[in-house]
């Protein structure tokens, strides 16, 4: 019986552990070779050790149990946590484990791979809300770009992103987390309509765009879109425009804003306003005449993107 217990933990513990410790040491030595390897050639060791390893799921575990039993440090750490990023959701526990590291750098790391795996972190959510009062700026701001990265399975996150809107260091990167998380962050709709109704209102655009992905089509929300439809900001017409759209359905009233858009003197505000005309195919009619004007463009993106909204369009082929 002594003999299968002894058995059983090589088998299930130690071996994977110290499988687990030799990857990582054969990627530390690799992280800070003399010349740096390329992205590619990382991205494909990384996915050799993991297949090593037995896979996503049994590289995980084994990852986590070497984090949680031999406690790297320094370059090893890193190794470990970047390790885990290529396990996809099997590498979530040791991630979220290094959530709670006072080493900035282990922190951050974990953080991004979070960020990389998007809903497949989802069981992270809670602990990466956590951290939004971090004393960290960057820290903070990097937490709240990987809760929209995971999206709507991020929604425990949103009281505490709601909160976040009133501090200026988070507000714009809170603002498109709950865009990003969609109708379950309705909670957040109130805030987001008083900010856009504030004179001057900062983030005017984001906040449209989070309005009109998280879906509330009730009249205040409505009601302050369509009076944005006048701002003297032509970025804030095509956002209010954009919302409204997918609020309310294309009616010509809201296509206007980003029909004038396409003529805007911001480039990325031209090529947004025809690649969303686009996507709405045949009820982008309207905008015909001013995206084939578009394909005189100076920029070269700007073109592409008119070239493909009048293919939409039309419906060519």
């Amino acid at each position: 019986m002594l003999l299968l217990t002894v058995a059983s933990l090589l088998w299930w513990i130690v071996l994977p552990v110290r499988n687990a410790q030799a990857a990582v040491h054969r990627m530390r030595v690799l992280m800070f070779m003399p010349r740096a390897p390329s992205t590619e050639e990382m991205k494909g060791r990384y996915d050799q050790e993991v297949s090593g390893l037995g896979g996503k799921e049994r590289a995980g575990k084994a990852l986590h149990m070497y984090f949680t039993i031999c406690r790297p440090d320094g370059q090893e750490k890193i190794a470990a946590l970047e390790l885990m990023w290529f396990c996809g959701k099997h590498g979530v526990p040791g991630l979220q484990r290094a959530l709670s590291d006072p080493d900035r750098e282990a922190l951050l790391t974990a953080i991004w791979g979070l960020d990389r795996l998007g809903p497949d972190a989802a069981a992270a959510a809670g602990d990466l809300a956590g951290l939004l009062h971090h004393e960290d700026n960057f820290v903070r701001h990097q937490v709240i770009i990987a809760l929209g990265k995971i999206g709507p399975a991020a929604a425990k996150a949103v009281p505490e992103l709601t909160l976040g809107l009133k501090d200026p260091a988070i507000r714009k990167p809170c603002i498109s987390a709950l865009g990003d998380i969609g109708p379950a962050a309705r909670s957040a709709v109130p805030s987001l309509v008083r900010m856009l109704e504030e004179k001057d209102a900062p983030g005017c655009f984001d906040i449209e765009c989070a309005l009109g992905q998280i879906g509330d089509r009730s009249p205040k929300v409505l009601k302050a879109l369509t009076a944005k439809l006048q701002s003297k900001s032509s970025l804030a017409r095509s956002g209010a425009g954009m919302a409204l759209v997918k609020l309310d359905g294309p009616k010509p009233e809201y296509l206007a804003p980003l029909i004038e858009g396409i003529s805007a003197k911001m480039v990325l505000e031209r090529a947004n306003n025809a690649d969303f005309l686009g996507d709405l195919g045949r009820d982008a009619r309207a905008a015909i005449p001013a995206l084939e004007k578009l394909l005189k463009d100076e920029s070269t993106g700007v073109r592409k993107s008119a070239q493909r909204a009048l293919r939409l369009i039309r419906g060519d082929q």
